[in-house]
């Protein structure tokens, strides 16, 4: 079994002149690991991992490196699951499409910071228990009954909904089940952020290009 945990890092680029407003670049990262193993009572340390960047960011050419990766690390056949671990985006959807034997986990941090806000605004709802529950009993009917009877509540509401229930398989993969916790977000603060985005700095693209490519090598063990 494979674990695989991907999420972005959020870079400030320069800008030309005196240009004003702010210019982010997104720079997808994506770890294969063979999952988590504890180093201490409240530590834990991923299994032979191994981190990819695109130097020009693109999350195909991302993701064909991961699969030319597995291909030639693993014997593909065996294989039971490859779990990809992430906040639901787009471009971690599309991940490794060729391999039937993926499965989407949506990454706990983002989930459970997302239930909490939402909690806290309806909180005469318990909405966090009845959510939980019909996650549990895969009952989409339920949950959607809440979240129209909600509505009035504000736009955020129905933003969660939306979250919810367009990632329903993965929300319930990560609640019923038994395997490792999610660490993208920890993987990026490692990898990336404490590099390129943590101090206040600007970035060229082909400078971040290199350079996050060169990190992501040093710290594969070169």
């Amino acid at each position: 079994k494979l674990h695989i945990y991907a999420d972005e890092d959020h870079v400030h680029m320069q800008k030309e002149g005196k240009e004003r407003g702010k210019k982010n670049q997104i720079v997808p990262l994506v770890t294969v690991t063979e999952g988590i193993k504890a180093v201490g009572s409240r530590r834990n340390r991923t299994i032979e991992a191994v981190h990819f960047v695109d130097e020009e960011q693109s999350p195909k050419k991302l993701w064909k490196s991961v699969e030319g990766y597995i291909a030639k690390a693993y014997d593909v056949e065996e294989i039971e699951k490859i779990y990809i671990h992430g906040d639901g985006g787009k471009w971690i959807q599309n991940g490794l499409e060729t391999f039937a034997n993926v499965v989407h986990v949506m990454d706990g941090y983002h989930f459970f910071k997302s239930l909490k806000e939402i909690s806290k605004k309806c909180s005469k709802s318990n909405v966090k228990v009845v959510i939980l529950n019909a996650i549990a009993k895969d009952d989409r009917i339920k949950a959607d009954k809440l979240i129209k009877g909600l509505a009035g509540d504000g736009e955020d509401i129905l933003k969660f909904g939306r979250y919810l229930l367009g990632n329903w398989e993965s929300i319930r993969n990560l609640i019923l089940l038994d395997i490792p916790g999610s660490c993208t977000e920890g993987q990026v603060s490692h990898v990336l952020s404490e590099r390129f985005s943590r101090n206040p700095m600007g970035w060229s693209k082909e400078g971040l290009g290199k350079l996050s490519k060169l990190r992501v090598y040093r710290i594969n063990g070169g």
